[in-house]
Order: structure tokens, then sequence, then C-alpha cells
């Protein structure tokens, strides 16, 4: 029986375009769990070579209750693939370990037995597609980068981080390259998680000693908080649920406020979407207007824009630090300077930057800054808001409750100072204390050297992708100057998704991010309909895993690169039989 071709691969199945099913026709539910299963089952079945031992594969693959429900598609022929499509339904999906379904309930997951066949033959099939043709793998990247290990903050960190040491699959190690999205956890911030819920008590008022140790943790990681970003005292940050929850706060108090008709606020069109709907929703309430600065060409801010936009009218300019989909880093004196010299206030949207860069506010000179925990290595469902002490104790309260008052009568109420006057409820104390640890240990760090290590690495993944050919790298080069350690990116080809891309990467156990980012105006813009595939590092990642990466992506591109919805044979044209016949033509 003939080996596998190196060209014989799988061709791109297209699970994300609505209302184009193709040869898959009803063989596949649209299920956000199911696309991805699917898609590394079928990347199992490309290592077969023929359809009797596709079967095989399949049967061992799958627990028994999936086999009357399973569609085989062949093609005869020694060099031909065959193809099993499983049909998901939405909660057909279990954790394994959940025992037998009940009468009724959906049938067990089948998803690790899928996962173990389908490493095992990815790897397999690849050790054969390199004996017929090794792939050639992308120029290294300049001299200058070559030698970094002495140097490397990550091989310092990476103990610290028990998930990177973990398998995505079994046999496959983690290559987390997602930090934009959220970061890993140290140890230390684990620990004190468990510390604090082991001896849990509420903060404030309480007259024992648990709760008194409660709120001295509480507020020391208020205090760190501070220290990180250069806040003159604790009391000018806020904790919130994240930095959504912080600029709808300002959204809704201060612009309750400041705002009514007549009035504009600026924002960019490169903002998340937590920093467009709460302004959208401010302007509709209050009357104001909501303009937006666009990017140029060369993936940044365009500040000529800026400044012809920008006037009397204008109350607040808000704006990201770093965009997550371009990578750039906004001039933020510059635009603070100028929005100050016509009366307006800044608030910046810093959750891609506090964790990357040295922070500064009284030398960046905003007004407002805003960050979540769980980008800065910290727990999720907490943030901060940082503002100017004269401008927070001029704002309302915007939720009501306990912990926010000093005073309640049935006719009116008295309210705290700041910060609790914002702090209604009880606080996520758990999360706050360990946002205070993640601190601690960034300051312990040194920000100038997480700062410096991530700045060689935006230079490293900027060379190495620029060195694939047929991607779209988007936001400014890093020969440019300073920039993000992450980059976006699109095939060429427009009929290759950034999903299918990330879903293949999966399978070497390379976690990226693929859609739109919550910027789906900027991806407008960049004219990236489907959005991009998004490739983020912090300080815990190395070139050894942006290495394996940039060679994942090739063979990821090679794969999904190779048509649409069918199986076929390059050396033969005639082999593809699909609905668009794109292979014959």
């Amino acid at each position: 029986m003939n080996s596998i071709s190196s060209r014989n691969v799988l061709c791109k199945v297209s699970f994300f375009r609505a209302g184009r099913s193709g040869w898959l026709a009803g063989g596949i539910e649209r299920h956000r769990h199911g696309k991805a299963l699917c898609l590394r089952f079928l990347r199992q079945l490309t290592a077969c070579r023929s359809g009797k031992r596709a079967k095989a594969e399949a049967k061992a693959a799958c627990p028994s209750h999936c086999l009357p429900n399973m569609a085989c598609h062949q093609r005869t022929g020694p060099s031909f693939l065959s193809l099993c499509v499983l049909p998901l339904r939405p909660g057909q999906l279990r954790p394994s370990g959940q025992g037998r379904p009940k009468d009724g309930q959906a049938k067990p997951s089948f998803q690790t037995a899928v996962l173990v066949a389908a490493t095992a033959a990815v790897q397999k099939s690849r050790r054969l597609r390199a004996v017929a043709a090794p792939l050639e793998a992308p120029p290294a990247p300049s001299a200058e980068h070559q030698g970094v290990a002495d140097r490397s903050l990550a091989s310092k960190v990476r103990g610290d981080f028990p998930a990177l040491s973990t398998e995505a699959y079994p046999g496959v190690p983690l290559i987390y390259l997602d930090s934009g999205a959220t970061s890993q956890k140290p140890t230390c911030v684990l620990k004190a998680l468990t510390e604090y819920y082991e001896h849990s008590a509420n903060v404030h008022r309480g007259a024992y000693a648990l709760a008194e140790r409660a709120t001295e943790a509480f507020e020391h990681a208020r205090s760190s908080v501070a220290t990180l970003i250069g806040a003159k005292g604790s009391q000018e940050i806020v904790f919130t649920s994240g930095a959504t929850d912080a600029i709808n706060l300002v959204a809704e108090s201060w612009g309750s406020r400041n705002l009514g008709p007549g009035d504009e606020v600026l924002i960019t069109v490169m903002e998340h979407h937590s920093n467009i709907v709460p302004w959208q929703l401010a302007t509709q309430r209050t009357g104001a207007t909501l303009k937006h600065v666009g990017v140029t060409e060369e993936g940044i801010l365009d500040m000529e824009e800026f400044h012809r936009l920008l006037s009397p009218r204008t109350k607040m300019v808000a704006f990201v630090h770093i965009s997550n989909t371009l990578g750039c880093i906004n001039p933020v004196k510059e635009i603070a300077e100028a929005a100050h010299a016509v009366g307006a206030k800044v608030l910046l949207d810093a959750c891609q930057s506090v964790p990357h860069l040295k922070i500064d506010v009284q030398d960046l000179g905003i007004d407002f800054l805003v960050a979540s925990s769980h980008k800065m290595y910290g727990p999720t469902g907490v943030g901060f808001l940082w503002g100017r002490p004269e401008i927070l104790e001029a704002m309302p309260p915007w939720k009501g409750g306990g912990e926010m008052i000093k005073e309640v009568h049935m006719d009116e109420s008295f309210y705290a100072d700041v910060p609790a006057r914002f702090e209604a409820g009880t606080p996520p104390i758990a999360q706050a204390v360990g946002l205070g640890v993640a601190c601690d240990y960034l300051l312990e760090l040194g920000m100038d050297q997480v700062e410096a290590y991530e700045q060689f690495l935006a230079r490293y993944l900027w060379e190495s992708l620029s060195a694939i050919p047929g991607l779209r790298l988007y936001g400014p080069p890093a020969s440019a100057g300073p920039r993000a350690a992450l980059v976006a990116f699109n095939d060429t080809e427009p009929d290759i998704y950034p999903q299918d891309v990330a879903g293949v990467l999966d399978v070497d156990g390379v976690a990226i991010r693929a859609g739109h980012h919550c910027a789906q105006p900027l991806h407008r813009a960049l004219e990236a309909t489907y959005g991009s595939a998004r490739v983020s590092c912090a300080f815990y990642n190395t070139t050894e895993e942006i290495d394996k990466f940039v060679k994942a992506l090739s063979e990821a591109l090679e794969t999904v690169r190779a048509g649409e919805g069918c199986v076929f044979d390059p050396d033969d044209p005639e082999s593809c039989n699909c609905s668009s016949g794109r292979m014959r033509s």
C-alpha cells in the first residue's frame, strides 16, 4: 500500500461560514465545541491510507454508541483518504468521567478517545510526510536574536506557572500563546486564593481577628495596585468586576454629570467593544455625540484625524493604550496633552499595557485608567479604576447598597467617600487579594525587565511571522519602533478562515485566538470580515515556543490552503468531485 503523499491533505472544511455546508451537507451541527472536535477527528483521519483503515481507526476512536450516527464518505484507491463525519448536537458533549447517561439524557462525550487517536495519528502522518518531502521552515530571525537563552526572563519564571508545564492533549505539550485574552496565573496567586478561602471572612467592620486579616489583605491589594501604576495613594483605586465595569462606571457616573446635547465623546476605531458600547449608551442617554478616529494604512492611530476631530465640544477622550489586534502603542502623552488643551478628560484602557509596560499615571497625564486582573496574572472577576481624586470625589455613586454609604434614612442617604462610594455590596475579596499578589509578583520581577524582554519577544515574533509567505500581518512592523508582543494575521487567500487555522494549530497544542477579539469595527476597517488569528506573548514565553508555533503554523497553512470541502489527490485533479470543483479549475 502506498505511503501518504506529503500533498495528500485534508481540504479545508468550512465550519464557520454560515449557510455553506457543501460536501458535508447536514453532517455537522454548528456547535461551539463540536466544530473543534470534528476538525480534530477529521485531521486524525487524514493519516489513513484507505477507506478500510479509516473505518477501523474511526471505530477504535469512537465508542459504540456513536457508530449508528456515523456517515462515512470514501474514495477508492490506496492514495485517497476517507472522511468520517460525526454529527454532533448541542448538549451531546459531556466532560469525561461523568458516568453513563440516564434515560433521556445526552450520550457521553467521545472527546477523550478521539483526541488520543487524533494526536497519535497526526504525529504519525507528519513523520511520514517529513520522509516524503520535509517541510521547509521559514528563515530564522536576524542574528541579533540568537543566543537569547542566557538573558531570557522566561527561563526564570516558567516554573512559577503550573499551566505551562501541562499537556494540551495526552503527549502534546501546551504552548500557550493567548495571553492577550487572559494570562496564566503564578503559584503565589493560586496559593493566596486558597489561603483566603481556607480562612475566609468579610472585610471591614468585623471585630475579630479573621476579619481583620481579610481586611488587611484586601486593602494591601489596593496599595499594590496603586504602586504598580504609580498612583499617589490607594484611595485612588476603585475595585470593580473588571475593566468593562470600570468604563461603565465612568460613562454612567461621570457622564451623567458632564455630558449633554452638543457635547462630544471621542474614541477610536481600534477600541475593544467595552470602550465603545458604554459610550454609545452614555451619549444616547445624554444627547451627546460620539465620534471616532480611524487608523492609517500602517496600522497606527491616525493622529491627523484625531487633532482634526478634537474641539472645544469634546468632553471625553477614551482610547486604548495598546490595540489588542494591531499591537500598536498609542502616544498617550500627546493625546492627553491635546485633550486637556480643549478642556476634555482622558480615559485610558490599559488592559493590554499594565501587564507588559511600566506604567506611571502621573507621567502619562491622564484622568482615568482601567485594567482587568485576569490579563495581569491575577484572578478573573476583578479589575480596577484609577482616577484623579478631585474628579472621583465629584462623581455621584452609580450603584447603591451596603458599604457605599455613611448613613441611610428612609427618605435619603449620605454616601461614603471614595473609593467606598463606588464599591457597593460585598466586594470580590478573594479576587482582589489575588490581584494584589499578582501586582506584588510583577513589582518583584521589575516592570523594566518585563518590558525589555517582551520588546525582544515582539521583534522576534514579528520577524518569524514575516518569514512565512502569504501572511498578512496587522499593525506596525517591529522595525518601526516599540510594539506589543502580539500579532494578528490572516492568510492572503480570502477563503482561508482564521478559525480553521487556529483549530489545526490546536492539534499541536498551540493555543492562539481566532475571531474579532471584541474589535469588530476595527476588523471591518481592515476588511477582515471573518476576524483574524492572533498570537500574543507574555514574559513567560520563549523563543523556542515561537519557533514551534511558526513551524506548526506553516503546516496548518499547508493543510487549510489545500482546498475546501473535499478530499483530493493534487496529482490527479479529476479526483476532486466536490460541489465547487475548485481544484479542477
